[in-house]
């Protein structure tokens, strides 16, 4: 690397780290984690209400990572501002020092990635992408790059994969088709493939085996809450296609950059570049077929910031022009773009109140929370939230059980004693495995509350709840969720529940419409 090479990097890194600073904000879903990690610290394990082991997080290795931050700072705000800070930062420096192929690339590279709205909201925010930006470029500097023999390549490959799995399950198929190109060019020695694969794949094996033994279920709650609500197919792929034209409207860098980087690798990328962006490409047929999410340009940081890598690494092979007078055309037309986009990250606004939300429920969540929640605004707002006030109401007057919908901010502040039952069941083991209503918006699926359900819950779980097959349904669920951890009878429930033993249950409840009050 040139001197000139290192001061551009220098330069931009440290812009980068000025507007990360000035973005830094925290969602209200980071606070559910946060929840969790101080349960894990005052001795409840890592459980949402106290003694009921349900996984309301999707990301156990953030939060894994969030315990050390929080142990050692102990405020909430400050502890999601600084993982994120520190992830985000690695991530970055590792692509300016690592994928950018000469000096004139590096102001290309920053102003990409300034002017990328969900890049730069999701750099902060408290929630798993730093950390799956960080992995993700890990994995491509090992693909692409690192010499080394075939067996320890697998090794490393894998073990990123499995690292971004156990920080977020469903980043699996970004990374697939590459993986299984590496596999198939590995496979001539089977013993140390397969060797390689098992020991890489420690960490999600693991993770997953506890989860069994300990929550009952392989997924989060959330996977359930979400994912399986009965909602028909078509509305939900009609659903994903409006995320992505949200995000066509509100960020004008992201998915055009991303549809760039993956047709240039296909049509002129060599074959490992090309199952790279295949892996992308899945990932984004993947959104369409969830349906997205309701925070705008969530679900696109991770494919934009592989997109990126992609576009640096094909810069040479492209033979594009590195001159001075290309890299400043290039950035002034990048960050101009940038500037057209809703709510610039470079134009960031130290006070924002007002939150933006489109017509199929897809909000801009940085918006919506920066006034109270940005790091640029803790002196003057973050600690006088009317919700935060109310948390530590509930907490003080010891007030066993309240509903609410937005969940995380409140939970954190009401305290693990206080029981939280969520309107859109992220944290509710129940009526997260009901069908959810007709009417609902993307990320928050309601259920019906069964005739009986709440009065359990307040009465300290004596099952009052009406409908036979249902109350049957709940006995099991609660087993697995509150009965004795190593009991034979519990493991054994929890078997069958894996394998649907108890889900004509359910069907009964639904058929014998018996279903409860909205």
């Amino acid at each position: 690397m040139t001197n000139k090479h290192k001061l551009g990097l220098l330069v931009f890194f440290l812009l980068f780290l000025f507007l990360l600073i000035r973005n830094s904000w925290a969602s209200d879903d980071a606070f559910i984690t946060l929840r969790v990690v101080t349960n894990i610290i005052h001795g409840y394990g890592p459980n949402w209400n106290g003694a009921e082991r349900v996984q309301v997080f999707t990301h156990p290795l953030w939060m894994l990572v969030l315990i050390p931050f929080y142990a050692l700072i102990r405020t909430p705000f400050y502890t999601l501002y600084a993982a994120s800070f520190i992830f985000s930062a690695a991530a970055v420096f590792f692509l300016l020092y690592k994928i950018t192929p000469s000096a004139w690339t590096v102001p290309i590279a920053a102003a990409l990635l300034l002017a990328s709205k969900a890049f730069m909201d999701y750099s902060s925010s408290g929630l798993e992408n730093p950390l799956s930006h960080l992995l993700a470029l890990l994995f491509i500097w090992v693909f692409l790059f690192k010499e080394t023999n075939a067996a320890n390549r697998l090794f490393l490959l894998t073990m990123f994969v499995s690292l971004s799995m156990l920080n977020r399950l469903d980043t699996v198929l970004i990374f697939l088709p590459a993986l299984l190109f590496e596999i198939i060019y590995s496979i001539r020695n089977f013993r140390k493939t397969i060797s390689a694969l098992f020991l890489g794949g420690l960490p999600i094996i693991l993770w997953e085996a506890f989860s069994i033994f300990y929550y009952g279920f392989p997924f989060p709650n959330t996977y359930y809450a979400k994912l399986t609500t009965g909602i028909p197919q078509s509305e939900l792929f009609q659903q994903g296609w409006y995320y992505f034209q949200n995000s066509l409207n509100w960020d004008h860098i992201t998915l055009p950059l991303i549809g760039l980087a993956v047709i240039l690798a296909l049509f002129w990328g060599d074959p490992k570049r090309r199952f790279l962006a295949l892996g992308i490409a899945l990932y984004l047929a993947y959104i369409l077929y969830i349906g997205g999410d309701f925070m705008s340009g969530r679900f696109f940081s991770l494919p934009f910031f592989m997109a990126v890598a992609l576009l640096l690494g094909l810069m040479p092979v492209l033979k594009l022009k590195d001159s001075p007078l290309f890299s400043i055309a290039a950035t002034g037309l990048i960050l101009f773009a940038g500037l057209t986009s809703l709510t610039p990250p470079i134009l960031i606004q130290m006070e924002e109140d007002n939150g933006v939300i489109d017509d199929h429920g897809v909000a801009d969540e940085k918006v919506a929370y920066f006034y109270c929640c940005g790091l640029l605004n803790q002196w003057d707002h973050g600690t006088k939230l009317k919700i935060i006030e109310d948390a530590r109401q509930a907490n003080e007057e010891n007030i066993p059980f309240v509903i609410r919908e937005s969940i995380g901010i409140y939970g954190y502040y009401a305290g693990a004693d206080v029981y939280i039952m969520d309107k859109v069941c992220l944290s509710d083991p129940l009526r997260s495995r009901l069908p959810a209503f007709n009417s609902w918006r993307i990320g928050h699926f309601r259920r019906p509350y069964p005739v009986g359900y709440q009065e359990t819950i307040a009465d300290g779980f004596v099952n009052q709840i009406r409908e036979p097959h249902l109350h049957e349904y709940y006995d099991k669920l609660m087993l697995v969720t509150r009965g004795d951890l190593f009991s034979m009878e519990r493991l054994k429930t929890i078997v069958e529940f894996n394998l649907g033993t108890y889900d004509h249950l359910i069907d009964e409840y639904v058929r014998s419409n018996d279903l409860g009050n909205p």
